[in-house]
């Protein structure tokens, strides 16, 4: 037997303790049953060093492997009957194993997502400076220029403060068509409630009294919308959740107050570190990037390095889900144990910290992991019909003579 480092040593290890517990379970039987116990098998118990450190216990075990002649590790047959089977379920459809390489590389990128859920505000705000570096170029500064006294930005009483966004269904990209509705009219609508009574508002003129701009062109009202959303999109406030704008409009005060002080942010740290679609979505996303950009490039170099091409093999597109699964899994869980951990501070606002698209991206990985056995799964579809299309023409004399071949060769 070649040495091949700590794991073989491990290896070996594991293999000599499952035989003293064996001698050990037979000296046990003995006992219980009344019976005699061998003197080999007393002396073996008996031998046993009482206390070593991992190196002297490896030393030990090896020249005691050398000794007996035990052979090589059969780590398989340490494994009871039904963690067998649960192996072979594991590798046996056509599934590549694991080296430690990929395990390396799948902890690093899991580590990646652990860390960015770990400091998910302090990236944001990286990213909320970035984008303020972005808001004085040329081409957004023009932009913006392009789509001033839009009615989506109306201010006015129930509808103003440094949350006036999410109150405006213009604001939410989930609600495209009244936002273009509105920028086509030159008429804000929204709504508030008081005193438990639904009120819709209508107006057609800023604060000042001066009337919003307008276009009927619905090219160019799409057009001006676009580019003021990307104006908005990248300010400390960015733009509400999709959907949000509908929260604010629903009968119930919690969930109202809930919607404005989840965007205000104002309990994470100030006005932009709530929950808008540059925290909640555009940030997040970085670290799906990143594990998404390590697992594949560690998968496609083993194919080039075997191959001498890039292109996966279904058992290597298997393996490369695998990976991906196992590490946004690992991000996954970071982002809600963090989530559950901020509960007791700030309550439902905690769900800041989710990051969706990594849970998204877990959960699409899984179905396609499933989706990929169920395929794999069976005989090979070409087989089973060539099977069918042979037996089909053999007689019943034939049909048995060919069923005592297949039982004689399963008892062989």
């Amino acid at each position: 037997m070649t040495e091949t480092g700590d794991g073989q040593h491990l290896a070996e290890n594991l293999d000599a303790l499952a035989r003293d517990i064996e001698d050990l379970e037979k000296l046990a039987a003995t006992a219980l049953n009344d019976e005699p116990a061998g003197p080999e098998l007393i002396e073996r118990v008996q031998a046993e060093p009482g206390s070593l450190d991992y190196q002297a216990l490896t030393a030990h075990n090896r020249n005691r492997r050398k000794e007996l002649d035990w052979g090589d590790v059969d780590l398989p047959a340490l494994l009871s009957g039904e963690q067998r089977a649960a192996l072979s379920c594991w590798t046996v459809q056509d599934r590549i194993r694991w080296t430690p390489d990929d395990f390396l590389i799948v902890g690093f990128a899991g580590a990646t997502g652990v860390l960015a859920a770990a400091f998910d505000t302090r990236a944001d705000s990286l990213v909320r400076d970035g984008l303020g570096w972005l808001k004085t170029t040329e081409l957004m500064q023009r932009w913006e220029a392009e789509a001033k006294r839009m009615p989506i930005d109306y201010t006015g009483p129930k509808f103003g403060g440094p949350a006036h966004r999410v109150r405006s269904p213009g604001h939410d990209v989930l609600r495209f068509v009244n936002a273009l509705h509105q920028v086509r009219t030159g008429t804000f609508t929204g709504m508030f409630w008081q005193d438990k009574r639904k009120i819709t508002v209508h107006r057609s003129t800023n604060n000042y009294g001066k009337a919003f701009a307008t276009t009927t062109d619905p090219l160019e009202a799409t057009a001006l919308l676009l580019k003021h959303w990307a104006a908005d999109v990248i300010t400390p406030l960015s733009l509400p959740l999709p959907g949000f704008s509908l929260l604010t409009e629903l009968p119930v005060r919690e969930v109202r107050a809930f919607a404005n002080r989840a965007y205000a942010g104002l309990e994470f740290g100030g006005p932009g570190t709530g929950m808008n679609i540059r925290s909640s979505m555009a940030t997040p996303a970085l670290s799906v990037f990143a594990v998404e950009v390590l697992i594949r490039s560690h998968v496609h170099l083993q194919t080039y390095r075997s191959s001498g091409g890039f292109e996966l093999a279904p058992r290597m597109r298997r393996k490369r889900i695998e990976m991906l699964l196992a590490a946004h899994s690992l991000s996954s869980a970071a982002s809600l144990t963090k989530t559950a951990a901020k509960v007791s501070a700030y309550g439902p606002l905690a769900l800041r910290h989710v990051n969706v698209r990594t849970l998204v991206r877990t959960g699409s990985l899984a179905l396609e992991l499933q989706r990929h056995r169920a395929s794999t799964s069976g005989a090979d579809p070409a087989w089973q019909l060539l099977a069918e299309e042979e037996l089909s023409g053999l007689d019943e004399a034939e049909l048995e003579r060919f069923a005592g071949l297949l039982e004689s060769s399963a008892a062989d």
